[in-house]
Protein backbone atom coordinates (compact mmCIF):
# COMPACT_ATOMS: atom_id res chain seq x y z
CA UNK A 1 0.00 0.00 0.00
CA UNK A 2 1.29 3.54 -0.88
CA UNK A 3 2.19 6.12 1.75
CA UNK A 4 -1.27 8.25 0.12
CA UNK A 5 -2.88 5.32 0.36
CA UNK A 6 -2.02 4.57 3.87
CA UNK A 7 -2.72 8.28 5.23
CA UNK A 8 -6.13 7.94 3.86
CA UNK A 9 -6.79 4.78 5.55
CA UNK A 10 -5.93 6.35 8.71
CA UNK A 11 -8.06 9.15 8.67
CA UNK A 12 -10.31 7.32 7.74
CA UNK A 13 -10.77 4.66 10.21
CA UNK A 14 -10.18 8.07 12.92
CA UNK A 15 -13.15 9.30 11.10
CA UNK A 16 -15.06 6.23 11.82
CA UNK A 17 -14.08 5.87 15.01
CA UNK A 18 -14.83 9.56 16.01
CA UNK A 19 -18.14 8.67 14.58
CA UNK A 20 -19.20 5.14 16.17
CA UNK A 21 -18.61 7.21 19.50
CA UNK A 22 -20.77 10.16 19.22
CA UNK A 23 -23.27 7.59 17.41
CA UNK A 24 -23.15 5.40 20.87
CA UNK A 25 -23.27 8.07 23.26
CA UNK A 26 -26.32 9.00 21.31
CA UNK A 27 -28.12 5.39 21.51
CA UNK A 28 -27.01 4.98 25.64
CA UNK A 29 -28.58 8.21 26.28
CA UNK A 30 -31.59 7.45 24.08
CA UNK A 31 -31.64 4.42 26.31
CA UNK A 32 -31.31 6.05 29.45
CA UNK A 33 -33.88 8.71 28.98
CA UNK A 34 -36.67 6.90 27.84
CA UNK A 35 -38.76 5.20 29.80
CA UNK A 36 -40.80 2.76 27.32
CA UNK A 37 -39.04 0.58 24.94
CA UNK A 38 -40.73 -2.49 23.45
CA UNK A 39 -38.32 -5.25 24.91
CA UNK A 40 -37.19 -6.64 21.91
CA UNK A 41 -35.73 -3.45 20.84
CA UNK A 42 -34.60 -2.51 24.56
CA UNK A 43 -32.61 -5.77 24.60
CA UNK A 44 -30.89 -4.95 21.51
CA UNK A 45 -29.83 -0.84 22.11
CA UNK A 46 -28.58 -2.88 25.43
CA UNK A 47 -25.97 -4.37 23.51
CA UNK A 48 -24.22 -1.12 23.00
CA UNK A 49 -23.86 -0.59 26.67
CA UNK A 50 -20.50 -3.25 26.96
CA UNK A 51 -19.72 -3.13 23.08
CA UNK A 52 -18.88 -1.62 20.17
CA UNK A 53 -21.20 -0.14 17.68
CA UNK A 54 -21.73 -2.71 14.57
CA UNK A 55 -24.75 -3.39 12.50
CA UNK A 56 -26.31 -6.16 14.46
CA UNK A 57 -26.64 -5.85 18.22
CA UNK A 58 -25.91 -9.64 18.62
CA UNK A 59 -23.13 -12.16 19.80
CA UNK A 60 -23.96 -14.55 16.22
CA UNK A 61 -21.92 -12.39 13.64
CA UNK A 62 -18.75 -13.32 16.33
CA UNK A 63 -18.83 -16.92 14.53
CA UNK A 64 -18.03 -15.74 11.23
CA UNK A 65 -15.19 -13.28 12.07
CA UNK A 66 -12.86 -16.35 13.40
CA UNK A 67 -14.12 -18.51 10.76
CA UNK A 68 -11.61 -19.58 8.20
CA UNK A 69 -12.85 -18.48 4.33
CA UNK A 70 -10.97 -20.15 0.94
CA UNK A 71 -10.76 -17.64 -1.30
CA UNK A 72 -9.17 -18.72 -4.92
CA UNK A 73 -7.83 -17.06 -8.04
CA UNK A 74 -8.46 -17.93 -11.86
CA UNK A 75 -7.98 -15.92 -14.79
CA UNK A 76 -10.73 -13.88 -14.11
CA UNK A 77 -10.76 -12.89 -10.31
CA UNK A 78 -10.97 -13.71 -6.97
CA UNK A 79 -14.33 -16.36 -6.28
CA UNK A 80 -15.66 -18.82 -3.31
CA UNK A 81 -17.62 -21.47 -3.80
CA UNK A 82 -21.54 -21.18 -2.44
CA UNK A 83 -22.77 -24.62 -2.59
CA UNK A 84 -20.67 -25.67 -5.26
CA UNK A 85 -21.33 -22.78 -7.34
CA UNK A 86 -18.54 -20.30 -8.19
CA UNK A 87 -19.30 -16.14 -6.75
CA UNK A 88 -16.84 -14.09 -8.44
CA UNK A 89 -16.04 -10.64 -6.23
CA UNK A 90 -14.72 -7.61 -8.36
CA UNK A 91 -11.59 -7.93 -10.10
CA UNK A 92 -9.89 -4.36 -8.30
CA UNK A 93 -10.65 -6.38 -5.46
CA UNK A 94 -7.55 -7.97 -2.81
CA UNK A 95 -8.11 -11.23 -0.85
CA UNK A 96 -8.71 -9.74 2.29
CA UNK A 97 -11.49 -7.30 0.74
CA UNK A 98 -13.29 -10.47 -0.95
CA UNK A 99 -12.87 -12.22 2.84
CA UNK A 100 -14.53 -9.41 4.77
CA UNK A 101 -17.05 -9.53 2.10
CA UNK A 102 -17.70 -12.67 1.94
CA UNK A 103 -18.24 -12.62 5.66
CA UNK A 104 -20.84 -9.71 5.99
CA UNK A 105 -23.33 -11.73 3.03
CA UNK A 106 -22.74 -14.94 5.70
CA UNK A 107 -23.74 -12.68 8.63
CA UNK A 108 -26.16 -10.85 6.82
CA UNK A 109 -27.94 -14.54 5.89
CA UNK A 110 -27.65 -16.32 9.01
CA UNK A 111 -30.92 -17.81 10.70
CA UNK A 112 -30.67 -15.01 13.63
CA UNK A 113 -29.68 -12.26 11.38
CA UNK A 114 -32.12 -9.51 11.33
CA UNK A 115 -31.53 -9.19 7.65
CA UNK A 116 -32.09 -12.50 7.07
CA UNK A 117 -34.41 -13.00 3.69
CA UNK A 118 -35.62 -16.33 4.44
CA UNK A 119 -36.41 -18.26 7.76
CA UNK A 120 -37.03 -22.04 8.28
CA UNK A 121 -40.99 -21.93 7.37
CA UNK A 122 -40.09 -18.32 4.49
CA UNK A 123 -37.94 -19.85 1.67
CA UNK A 124 -38.11 -20.59 -1.73
CA UNK A 125 -39.19 -24.06 -2.77
CA UNK A 126 -39.09 -26.21 -5.85
CA UNK A 127 -41.51 -25.08 -7.86
CA UNK A 128 -41.03 -21.59 -7.29
CA UNK A 129 -39.29 -18.97 -9.24
CA UNK A 130 -37.06 -16.86 -7.84
CA UNK A 131 -36.73 -13.40 -8.56
CA UNK A 132 -33.83 -11.73 -7.38
CA UNK A 133 -34.45 -7.79 -7.06
CA UNK A 134 -31.08 -6.00 -6.29
CA UNK A 135 -29.04 -9.12 -7.33
CA UNK A 136 -25.63 -7.35 -6.53
CA UNK A 137 -23.13 -10.16 -6.03
CA UNK A 138 -25.48 -12.83 -6.58
CA UNK A 139 -25.06 -14.50 -3.33
CA UNK A 140 -28.30 -15.40 -2.76
CA UNK A 141 -29.09 -16.03 -6.06
CA UNK A 142 -26.79 -18.88 -5.94
CA UNK A 143 -27.38 -19.75 -2.74
CA UNK A 144 -31.19 -20.61 -3.58
CA UNK A 145 -30.29 -21.63 -7.15
CA UNK A 146 -30.94 -25.69 -6.43
CA UNK A 147 -33.99 -24.75 -4.80
CA UNK A 148 -36.33 -23.12 -7.02
CA UNK A 149 -37.26 -23.63 -10.51
CA UNK A 150 -35.96 -20.90 -12.46
CA UNK A 151 -34.19 -17.08 -11.55
CA UNK A 152 -34.80 -13.57 -13.08
CA UNK A 153 -31.71 -11.56 -11.69
CA UNK A 154 -31.97 -7.62 -11.59
CA UNK A 155 -28.88 -5.71 -11.23
CA UNK A 156 -28.66 -1.84 -12.28
CA UNK A 157 -24.89 -1.76 -11.46
CA UNK A 158 -22.97 -2.44 -14.28
CA UNK A 159 -19.64 -3.02 -11.87
CA UNK A 160 -22.03 -6.25 -10.68
CA UNK A 161 -23.48 -7.24 -14.22
CA UNK A 162 -19.85 -7.75 -15.23
CA UNK A 163 -19.07 -9.58 -12.11
CA UNK A 164 -22.50 -11.91 -12.93
CA UNK A 165 -21.87 -12.56 -16.19
CA UNK A 166 -19.20 -14.26 -14.62
CA UNK A 167 -20.59 -16.12 -11.73
CA UNK A 168 -23.65 -17.03 -14.22
CA UNK A 169 -22.10 -18.15 -17.21
CA UNK A 170 -22.54 -21.85 -16.55
CA UNK A 171 -26.44 -21.28 -15.47
CA UNK A 172 -27.76 -19.23 -18.62
CA UNK A 173 -30.46 -22.38 -19.14
CA UNK A 174 -31.87 -20.92 -15.65
CA UNK A 175 -31.05 -17.88 -14.49
CA UNK A 176 -31.98 -14.61 -16.59
CA UNK A 177 -29.52 -11.82 -15.77
CA UNK A 178 -31.54 -8.72 -16.84
CA UNK A 179 -29.24 -5.71 -16.54
CA UNK A 180 -30.93 -2.31 -15.66
CA UNK A 181 -33.10 -0.72 -12.60
CA UNK A 182 -36.26 -2.71 -12.09
CA UNK A 183 -38.72 0.03 -10.65
CA UNK A 184 -41.74 2.08 -12.11
CA UNK A 185 -40.85 2.57 -15.45
CA UNK A 186 -39.76 0.17 -18.70
CA UNK A 187 -38.21 3.11 -20.16
CA UNK A 188 -33.98 3.67 -21.27
CA UNK A 189 -33.51 0.16 -20.77
CA UNK A 190 -35.37 -0.36 -17.43
CA UNK A 191 -38.02 -2.81 -16.29
CA UNK A 192 -41.66 -3.16 -14.27
CA UNK A 193 -42.35 -6.41 -13.03
CA UNK A 194 -45.58 -6.18 -14.55
CA UNK A 195 -44.27 -6.45 -18.05
CA UNK A 196 -43.35 -9.92 -17.38
CA UNK A 197 -46.04 -11.67 -18.33
CA UNK A 198 -45.20 -14.68 -18.26
CA UNK A 199 -44.95 -14.27 -13.95
CA UNK A 200 -48.31 -13.41 -13.60
CA UNK A 201 -49.39 -17.81 -13.42
CA UNK A 202 -46.43 -18.80 -11.62
CA UNK A 203 -45.46 -19.40 -8.39
CA UNK A 204 -42.57 -16.67 -7.03
CA UNK A 205 -40.36 -15.73 -4.25
CA UNK A 206 -39.41 -12.13 -4.48
CA UNK A 207 -36.54 -11.24 -2.92
CA UNK A 208 -36.18 -7.28 -3.01
CA UNK A 209 -33.12 -5.19 -1.83
CA UNK A 210 -32.53 -1.53 -3.97
CA UNK A 211 -30.83 0.69 -1.35
CA UNK A 212 -33.88 2.72 -0.91
CA UNK A 213 -35.88 2.39 -4.09
CA UNK A 214 -38.39 -0.48 -2.80
CA UNK A 215 -41.67 1.78 -3.67
CA UNK A 216 -40.75 2.12 -7.18
CA UNK A 217 -40.63 -1.75 -7.27
CA UNK A 218 -44.16 -1.74 -5.41
CA UNK A 219 -45.43 0.75 -8.27
CA UNK A 220 -43.94 -1.29 -10.62
CA UNK A 221 -45.46 -4.67 -9.77
CA UNK A 222 -48.74 -3.31 -9.13
CA UNK A 223 -50.77 -5.55 -11.66
CA UNK A 224 -48.96 -8.77 -10.90
CA UNK A 225 -50.05 -8.73 -7.15
CA UNK A 226 -53.29 -8.26 -8.13
CA UNK A 227 -53.48 -11.11 -10.67
CA UNK A 228 -51.31 -13.20 -8.58
CA UNK A 229 -52.06 -15.09 -5.75
CA UNK A 230 -48.93 -17.07 -5.30
CA UNK A 231 -46.29 -14.72 -4.01
CA UNK A 232 -44.18 -14.51 -1.46
CA UNK A 233 -41.94 -11.44 -1.08
CA UNK A 234 -39.25 -10.25 0.95
CA UNK A 235 -38.52 -7.05 0.73
CA UNK A 236 -35.82 -4.86 2.87
CA UNK A 237 -37.28 -2.30 5.59
CA UNK A 238 -33.82 -0.58 7.50
CA UNK A 239 -32.88 2.17 4.11
CA UNK A 240 -35.74 5.15 5.60
CA UNK A 241 -36.89 5.54 9.21
CA UNK A 242 -40.80 4.41 8.13
CA UNK A 243 -40.08 2.08 5.82
CA UNK A 244 -40.96 -0.70 8.31
CA UNK A 245 -44.23 0.86 8.93
CA UNK A 246 -45.52 1.37 5.74
CA UNK A 247 -44.68 -1.95 3.98
CA UNK A 248 -46.19 -3.45 6.35
CA UNK A 249 -49.44 -1.32 6.07
CA UNK A 250 -49.18 -1.13 2.28
CA UNK A 251 -48.97 -5.23 2.39
CA UNK A 252 -51.15 -5.68 4.69
CA UNK A 253 -54.14 -3.65 2.65
CA UNK A 254 -53.32 -5.66 -0.38
CA UNK A 255 -54.47 -8.74 1.58
CA UNK A 256 -51.21 -10.17 2.40
CA UNK A 257 -50.19 -11.83 5.53
CA UNK A 258 -47.16 -10.59 7.26
CA UNK A 259 -43.64 -10.56 9.91
CA UNK A 260 -40.67 -9.44 10.18
CA UNK A 261 -37.33 -11.16 10.47
CA UNK A 262 -35.83 -11.72 13.93
CA UNK A 263 -34.38 -8.68 16.13
CA UNK A 264 -33.05 -5.04 14.95
CA UNK A 265 -30.09 -3.42 12.60
CA UNK A 266 -28.61 -0.81 12.98
CA UNK A 267 -28.13 0.96 9.31
CA UNK A 268 -25.41 3.51 10.14
CA UNK A 269 -25.30 4.61 6.05
CA UNK A 270 -28.88 6.12 6.78
CA UNK A 271 -29.33 9.94 6.01
CA UNK A 272 -32.51 10.11 8.37
CA UNK A 273 -30.81 8.00 11.01
CA UNK A 274 -32.56 9.41 14.36
CA UNK A 275 -34.11 7.96 17.38
CA UNK A 276 -34.80 4.53 18.05
CA UNK A 277 -31.77 4.43 15.71
CA UNK A 278 -32.37 0.25 15.23
CA UNK A 279 -34.71 -0.99 12.61
CA UNK A 280 -36.30 -4.18 11.67
CA UNK A 281 -34.70 -5.61 8.57
CA UNK A 282 -36.39 -7.55 6.38
CA UNK A 283 -40.62 -7.75 5.80
CA UNK A 284 -42.12 -11.44 4.43
CA UNK A 285 -44.97 -11.42 2.97
CA UNK A 286 -47.44 -13.71 1.88
CA UNK A 287 -51.16 -15.00 0.81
Amino acid sequence: MSLKNKLKSIRYNFLKKLSNQKLKSNILKYLSETQFIESELESALSFYKSNEIQTFPYLFPNKYRIAPLEILKDEFAFYSFIKQHKLYFKKDWSEESCKAYLKTLFIEQDPDSPHAYCSEKFKPEPDEILVDVGTAEGYFTLLKLDEVKEVYAFEMDKNWNDVLKISFKNHSNKIKLLEGKLGNSNTNGNYKLDDFKELYQQKLFIKIDVEGSEYDVFEGMKTLLSQNNQIKIAVCTYHKKNDAIEFEAYFKSLGFQTEFSKGYMLYRFAKDLSEPYLRKGVLRVWK
